[in-house]
């Protein structure tokens, strides 16, 4: 049977020993492609270092820049690190020598220098030379900015700007510092006047401004004009014409989200127009990435460790598509082809991760990794069903620091494409839904830690509900369950009341109504519900255990309800699943979150009541839910899971293939009978 937690479903994967897996028995699911790095990555660059025709990487990370070369398309070697302290922060890649291979600048905020490593060709590098600048630097760029057709150095620092012209002789012209009066946090280049020469805007550090440099093709710079634009500007994308009229436009993220700069051809920009209210956008990449003819945004948001996409319509407006998951920490967002199939694809150093993201693009706006949908302030649980009628699943996310619970309407193809709130009580935990009365229609029932109840929220089939009814239940109530206990034929509901040490059971009339509640004492801090026939008499049983410790209380289902409960110790840390049958090969499977190692783990079944080692799948930032259901309704199991700690809801399609002994019902193989379950062998006799 599958396990019915409404939560956190599932069974205990430590009840049995891991069995090895079959040949060919396999799962798998759209998830991120991450790439092991050198330790805290923090910036990148695309480059070609041994000649190859292959893009290579280059890190910037704590112990100095680490060099990871292009084997094949989209595959790259074992990271390799170049060691040098104090750590960069920043870095750029050209040929800054002139002998046809990539060098690297680099520089880091503890020194008041640049340093430069000419490449050797095969992916190896020379000895490091310093250049001065008068502060603390917090980025580098190579750009020709005297046209000479050598790439020359522009550093932003604390105490300004400074511009290294390239020399043939000693590499590079003592610096020339570009009076700004201010730190420069970062900056950008295009001809904003219509001269012929490179401008640079320019980002204050602690200010409220984009600043216009004038070029004069000589390697100086002077203030034309400012504009305010929002209190710390943090990036701003390449310029381009976002809104048709033939003139650069500038995008620029802040504190309190992204701004559009409508440009006037002579250096100066109109009074900004925000489109994007997130306080966490640390980076942009500005391209047309589903070739439409129009500029598109990818927005790095380091919260939420996410890629946000926004559609462009050329004529300066955006709306937001899709989110694509990262790992944890990004801190710059980088646009190359790095497969050679001429479409853009994103990268991102993950500094807590050591990892770097690769989002291939398809061309068409959409790139290969599981979306991530924001799901509030502080989302802790999901449940998933038809809660409109349209015969597409779709999700009920809770959420405890907003009192109420999401609705995410799925269109049938995996996404979710508009959504609305209800009210419940204070501080949700827990979300399940269930059809409390007679009109086939699901409703939710949400667990209030804050206020001690259960909020009923009847649906109407259109995706609305009513007003929660509050039913008092114990104290801190945070697991829920749902069977019909009695017998009568409605759906009952049990409670876990994790402050009271006891179970609430609230026993349904069939109207949405629970007259009668049966409290129980039950082992400490109960923190999840699950429901089995433990003893194979047909009827249901209720476990009830705290994931702190391996004792549970189990309450044998009778002819009339449930009895008082027996405790039992499992031995070990009991940790509560879903289970599914996630490779369709007749045998129920488990996941589990995995909230320390922002990962979840599939464990698949093997027959006998013995499961796989784990496979692992990336996730978002503290995973602490997972749901599943049939979103894209290709029959087979995806997985939604809530990442309490990058406010999210990531989405992995279940791609498991077609046609093998992973993804195919075996015929030699029987599906286990209804009450084949891993819970009977520990627990049928207490």
């Amino acid at each position: 049977m599958k396990w019915r937690w409404p939560v956190c479903a599932g069974a205990v994967a430590a009840l049995v020993p891991p069995a090895a897996v079959a040949f060919g028995q396999t799962v798998s699911f759209v998830t991120r492609n991450d790439l092991q790095a050198g330790s805290g990555p923090v910036a990148a660059a695309v480059a070609f270092v041994n000649q190859d025709r292959l893009p290579d990487l280059i890190l910037a990370d704590d112990h100095g820049f680490t060099v990871m070369l292009g084997v094949q398309k989209g595959r790259w070697s074992t990271p390799q690190t170049v060691r040098s302290q104090p750590a960069p922060t920043t870095l750029a890649v050209a040929d800054f020598d002139g002998d046809g291979k990539a060098d690297v600048a680099y520089a880091s905020p503890l020194a008041h220098e640049v340093r430069v490593q000419a490449g050797l060709g095969d992916g190896g590098f020379d000895s490091a030379r310093a250049f001065a600048v008068n502060g603390r630097p917090a980025l580098v760029v190579a750009l020709d900015v005297n046209g000479d057709h050598h790439p020359d150095l522009l550093v932003g620092h604390s105490q300004g700007l400074a511009v290294l012209l390239a020399d043939p002789k000693r590499g590079f012209a003592p610096a020339n510092e570009v009076a700004t009066n201010i730190g420069v946090r970062a900056f950008t280049q295009a001809d904003f006047n219509g001269d012929g020469i490179i401008d640079l805007a320019i980002l204050e550090t602690d200010g409220e401004a984009v600043g216009i440099f004038t070029g004069d093709g000589k390697g100086n710079f002077v203030p034309t004009q400012a504009s305010r634009v929002g209190l710390a500007p943090r990036a701003v994308g390449t310029p381009q014409d976002f809104d048709g009229d033939g003139l650069l436009d500038l995008v620029i993220a802040d504190e309190r989200g992204v701004v559009l700069l409508s440009g006037d051809g002579k250096g100066a920009f109109a009074a900004p127009r925000r489109f994007l209210t997130n306080d966490d956008i640390r980076d942009v990449v500005c391209a047309d990435l589903d070739h439409d003819g129009h500029t598109d945004l990818a927005l790095l948001d380091t919260r939420r460790a996410r890629v946000v996409l926004m559609r462009g319509d050329g004529h300066g407006e955006f709306v937001e598509e899709q989110s694509y998951s990262t790992g944890t920490t990004p801190s710059q967002l980088v646009g190359s082809d790095l497969d050679g199939d001429g479409i853009l694809d994103l990268l991102t150093p993950n500094r807590l991760a050591e990892s770097v993201t690769i989002l291939k693009g398809d061309g068409r706006g959409h790139f290969a990794g599981p979306q991530v949908l924001d799901a509030g302030r502080d989302p802790v649980a999901a449940t998933v069903a038809d809660f409109d009628g349209d015969r597409h699943l779709d999700l009920a996310v809770a959420n405890a620091e907003t009192d109420n619970v999401q609705i995410l309407r799925g269109n049938g193809h995996g996404d979710f494409t508009s959504r609305s709130s209800v009210r419940v009580g204070r501080d949700p935990r827990a979300i399940l839904a269930a059809q409390l009365d007679t009109d086939a229609i699901p409703d939710i029932v949400v667990a209030d830690f804050g206020s001690d109840d259960v909020a009923v929220l009847a649906g109407n089939g259109g995706g609305e509900f009513a007003a929660p009814l509050l039913v008092a239940v114990g104290l801190g109530p945070s697991a829920l369950a749902s069977a019909d206990f009695d017998h009568d034929g409605n759906t009952d509901v049990a409670v876990a009341n994790t402050l009271s040490d006891s179970v609430s059971v609230l026993f349904g009339d069939g109207h949405g109504r629970f007259p009668r509640i049966n409290n129980f004492p039950v082992v400490k801090r109960p923190s999840f519900l699950m429901i089995g026939d433990l003893s194979g008499d047909q009827r249901l049983d209720l476990v009830v255990g705290g994931q702190r410790s391996g004792k549970v209380s189990v309450l044998k289902g009778t002819a009339n309800g449930l009895a008082a409960p027996t405790d039992g110790d499992m031995g070990t840390r009991v940790r509560p699943l879903v289970s599914d049958d996630f490779n369709n090969d007749g045998r129920i499977d488990l996941a589990v979150a995995e909230e320390s190692n922002d990962r979840i783990s599939i464990l698949l079944g093997t027959g006998n009541n013995r499961f796989s080692d784990p496979i692992y799948f990336a996730t978002g930032r503290r995973p602490v839910a997972v749901a599943a259901g049939d979103f894209n309704e290709d029959r087979r199991v995806d997985l939604a899971v809530i990442n309490r700690g990058a406010r999210s809801v990531l989405v992995l399609m279940n791609n498991t293939p077609r046609g093998s002994s992973a993804s195919e019902r075996d015929p030699t193989i029987e599906s286990p009978p209804p009450s084949a379950d891993p819970w009977r062998g520990s627990a049928e006799s207490w």
